[in-house]
């Protein structure tokens, strides 16, 4: 990944988002990370950058990054009602990668969730397994891949990480940037 110096990570705070974070700061990338609550206070280093935004009011954003990992998301443990799962995880999604796509990243990935897979009866869970989402959750997630997709099919979007168990994706993630 050598074209890689600034990073932008949306829901750098969060339960994910943190550890992705930590990751890159620690392999001395410029990373910017978005938070909607209270600003973390954890990580304090030269090349780590907190941003406050709600994905609607994006002017704190950097001009000009490398790459976006969309980490950020509203779920039902947030207490959160189904119109602000869809405002945050549609709306406010679609928001963030069309700015990503202005400001000429050249990597977006996203982290979906198996939710928009709906119920899963396989032990192995292969990415053609049909798309068959449940509840407000699974259906705000599937609807924040989808637009962006059909928009782009080819080139950007073909990073969907959908996440079910935390421990392999660290892994994962740590060989997909080590190459």
């Amino acid at each position: 990944m050598g074209f890689v110096k600034r990073i932008l990570v949306t829901g750098g705070s969060g339960f994910i988002g943190r550890y992705v974070v930590a990751d890159f700061v620690s392999r001395g990338y410029d990373v910017f990370s978005t938070y909607r609550r209270n600003c973390p206070s954890e990580n304090k280093k030269n090349n780590l950058k907190f941003i406050y935004t709600d994905f609607y009011n994006l002017d704190a954003l950097p001009k000009q990054y490398d790459v976006l990992v969309h980490c950020g998301a509203v779920n039902p443990g947030a207490s959160s009602s189904d119109s602000e799962m869809y405002a945050t995880n549609v709306k406010g999604s679609q928001h963030v990668f069309f700015h990503a796509m202005r400001s000429g990243v050249k990597l977006i990935i996203y982290l979906s969730s198996v939710s928009v897979y709906g119920t899963i009866k396989k032990n192995i869970l292969k990415e053609d397994h049909p798309i068959e989402p449940t509840g407000a959750y699974g259906f705000s997630k599937f609807y924040g891949d989808e637009p962006i997709i059909a928009e782009n099919p080819e080139s950007l979007f073909n990073n969907i990480v959908y996440i079910q168990d935390l421990t392999g994706f660290i892994v994962q993630f740590r060989l997909f940037f080590s190459s």
